[in-house]
């Protein structure tokens, strides 16, 4: 995962993606507080538990009006220091955004020992996911990452992934959308790629076209680009192009194992939207898409890319 921190900051660097969402802002629903209230089965649920860190989840509230976690951590040893981040990357199996992963990045000095517990608030997926099939988190995916120090010596290092069951791992649901109503662009042993739908933003400002990107291969990371002017990917709507610099446009990144609803937004303010009022005005849509391993970002490479062509949709409801 810490190979790919640097891609990605190139690619949000080329990109400017400042309009475009992880899991699907522009998608409708709340998937909190829609059931009646269930008591959180999570007590003392341990992350970590090796020779020089005890890293536990110690309880966890998924209510609409709380949801949060609170985690303990203490080194095994006296006079060490850790710095420890960790995070939510994952909900229901629908991977979170990195702005909405409420990283704790701590630094703790002189622990001597001792354990600390903090509460941290993660009610930002509230927003973040939507278009789940249960309307309750029984799956929580937490990465970590811990650096452990002895007098200013790097002692040891690890990161992995763990998953915490609200309600026991027996009532676990993972996303799955429902490809009655969307449009399976792209399936293979490695990536499936699925058309949501499209809609307008409230406000009328931006186009969204709705994705649904699902890692089920070996590949650690599969990025997705769509319009994308760093790609020079096309969209045309009703036959027209669509020629308003993309800064906003969409590339994401899906970890292994791991699905992603992604949001790609475009201006309105563009002439190919003059004479349409709504979806229902629209006919058809071609639109560039590309599917890669992220190592393989860049232009030079896309002779490796898993897929790149244009796809045409003539039903965007």
């Amino acid at each position: 995962m810490k190979k790919n921190i640097l891609k990605r900051i190139i690619a949000t660097m080329l990109i400017t993606a400042t309009a475009v969402s992880m899991t699907g802002c522009s998608f409708p629903g709340n998937i909190l507080g829609k059931k009646e209230k269930t008591e959180s089965k999570v007590k003392n649920e341990k992350l970590v538990d090796d020779e020089y860190v005890d890293l536990s989840i110690e309880s966890m509230k998924v209510d609409a009006d709380d949801c949060s976690y609170t985690y303990s951590c203490k080194t095994k040893k006296d006079g060490q220091s850790i710095i420890l981040d960790m995070y939510v990357i994952a909900v229901n199996g629908v991977m979170v955004k990195d702005e909405e992963r409420m990283p704790i990045g701590q630094v703790f000095d002189d622990w001597d020992g001792k354990k600390k517990t903090e509460t941290v608030d993660f009610s930002s997926v509230n927003d973040a996911l939507s278009k789940l099939d249960e309307n309750k988190i029984t799956v929580v995916d937490f990465y970590y990452d811990y650096t452990v120090y002895e007098d200013s010596e790097i002692i040891n290092e690890a990161e992995g992934t763990k998953s915490i069951y609200p309600y026991g791992e027996k009532e676990a649901h993972y996303y799955k959308p429902d490809e009655n109503n969307g449009k399976v662009i792209f399936d293979n042993d490695g990536v499936k790629v699925i058309f949501l739908g499209a809609d307008f933003s409230d406000d009328g400002l931006n186009f969204n076209m709705n994705y649904y990107i699902e890692n089920k291969g070996d590949i650690e990371q599969i990025s997705f680009a769509s319009a994308t002017t760093f790609y020079d990917q096309k969209m045309y709507v009703n036959g027209e192009e669509y020629t308003t610099e993309m800064g906003s446009d969409g590339i994401t990144f899906v970890d292994k194992g791991y699905c992603g609803l992604w949001s790609v937004s475009f201006d309105t303010l563009d002439s190919v939207f003059d004479d349409i009022e709504s979806v229902d005005d629209i006919d058809t849509i071609e639109v560039g898409i590309a599917l890669y391993d992220t190592d393989n970002f860049g232009k030079d490479n896309r002779d490796k890319f898993i897929f790149d062509d244009m796809v045409f949709l003539d039903s965007l409801r």
